[in-house]
């Protein structure tokens, strides 16, 4: 399978995001401490920042030997944001009808008390299919930010011989890479 490092990266991704849902739960981020949900949730973006970073240096050594273009990395990096959406879907299921059944009542009670929502407004707003659309529209905005970054920083010049040619690299299907 050609995106198989993508899609183990888009499980461990999934693994992570599962585990930052108990770290919320452990720390009543759900419930008593709900204010500081909005922003631990945020800050899920600095392990997916090291998730495809850790993901494109897995692709440029152990598929393409040790070098890989913007636009090979950028390929991959898309590819995993394609599995991470889709992931996406079922670990918000998971997160929020396991980990934190009661999390949308409770912030549909925290935002209406303290008058930062009307009631109608925050049923819209919390609720399972707004958070798998929002998963579905921002899940690819972010991909693309972070393969683009990683893209640029990721490759490596390919090695050159004592006469200065390049030399050669494989991937590990024994596909030269160019």
């Amino acid at each position: 399978m050609k995106y198989r490092i993508e899609l183990k990266w888009g499980l461990i991704f999934s693994a992570v995001s599962l585990v930052w849902a108990l770290i919320g739960k452990a720390f009543a981020l759900d419930s008593d401490r709900i204010e500081y949900n909005q922003v631990f949730n945020t800050s899920i973006l600095i392990p997916a920042v090291v998730v495809y970073w850790l993901a494109a240096i897995d692709k440029r050594n152990n598929f393409y030997g040790g070098h890989i273009s913007f636009k090979k990395s950028f390929i991959s990096g898309m590819m995993l944001t394609l599995f991470i959406t889709l992931l996406g879907i079922v670990t918000t299921l998971i997160a929020t009808k396991l980990i934190s059944p009661q999390l949308f009542d409770n912030l549909i009670a925290y935002t209406t008390a303290n008058n930062l929502m009307t009631r109608p407004e925050a049923i819209n707003q919390f609720n399972l299919t707004t958070y798998v659309v929002t998963g579905i529209l921002a899940g690819p905005v972010t991909g693309l930010v972070f393969s683009t970054l990683v893209s640029l920083i990721i490759p490596k010049k390919s090695k050159k011989t004592a006469s200065g040619a390049s030399q050669a690299t494989y991937n590990t299907q024994g596909k030269m890479v160019v």
